[in-house]
């Protein structure tokens, strides 16, 4: 079951995504009211849903946002196992870590606002280099 965020006109629903079609949900309800149902019950919903639907509209119709577009916060791991095996064998210090990594996950928060759709352009700081050039050649 694939739940998407959609924007219609200045409506934004959220509805689970079958082949083209959107089965939408009522409006005001997001995808993190239904995540607190937990697994059960945001698979219920989702079953819900596809019986009766508030509406169907078609995926051709609509601009997809982020599936939770303002989340309350965000966490990510700072690194993952396998790129910090890689950076510690790359200072010479072999690939095995410590027990501490493995005890003390690390991770970081980031900010919640800067979340874009699938689709959405990401704003650049005027006089920002794309990644496609030699930022080293402008030094």
């Amino acid at each position: 079951m694939k739940w998407v965020t959609y924007q219609r006109d200045d409506d934004e629903r959220v509805g689970v995504l079958a082949d083209d079609t959107i089965y939408a949900m009522p409006s005001g309800v997001t995808l993190l009211d239904l995540i607190a149902r937990g697994s059960t019950g945001l698979r219920q919903a989702g079953e819900e849903v596809r019986r009766a639907p508030s509406a169907t509209v078609a995926l051709a119709d609509v601009r997809l946002l982020a599936p939770i577009p303002r989340p309350p916060s965000i966490r990510d791991s700072l690194c993952f196992l396998d790129h910090m095996r890689n950076c510690q064998a790359a200072l010479g210090a072999g690939r095995l870590l410590a027990d501490t990594w493995y005890r003390i996950p690390a991770f970081y928060f980031a900010c919640p606002a800067t979340v874009l759709g699938p689709y959405d352009d990401a704003p650049t700081a005027p006089g920002s280099v794309g990644r496609t050039s030699n930022w080293r050649s402008r030094r």
